[in-house]
């Protein structure tokens, strides 16, 4: 199958790869994540990381595909996906301005598996451990 956006961020000695396959008109994803102890590969067999929700399907990372992960400095753990949810009616206009992003926290079960899991509203508070302040660099 043919996979894309890619997305690539580390945690701990484990390299993550999730991508998407995206449908001809837009309307799914199937978005899944390998894992390797090197970015230049031997990759795992895509699995979906994506937990099941009564909201959104959770087989099309629900309704989004990836589009970045962010650290967030200073939290253990404190990994974000950030998925892309594009207006399907935008793609006969032209006008993708109306596209949404999903955020939601990533947890990490085993060292080398993650999780997502929907919620409706959530804050880094009450999610990520504070492990130490963020640095400021000097310039």
């Amino acid at each position: 199958a043919n996979r894309a956006a890619p997305v690539m961020f580390r945690h701990g000695d484990v390299y993550y790869l999730m991508t998407a396959s995206t449908s001809a008109t837009f309307t799914h994803t199937l978005a899944k994540c390998s894992t390797s102890s090197s970015p230049l590969g031997t990759y795992s067999y895509p699995v979906n990381p994506f937990q099941s929700s009564g909201l959104f399907d959770n087989t099309t990372g629900f309704a989004s595909q990836p589009s970045e992960v962010l650290k967030v400095e200073g939290r253990t753990d404190g990994f974000v996906y950030i998925g892309d949810r594009f207006d399907n009616s935008a793609h006969a206009t032209g006008s993708l301005y109306n596209s949404r992003f999903v955020w939601l926290p990533i947890t990490f079960p085993t060292a080398n598996t993650m999780s997502i899991s929907w919620y409706s509203s959530w804050n880094l508070d009450s999610l990520f451990v504070t492990a130490t302040p963020p640095t400021t660099q000097q310039m």
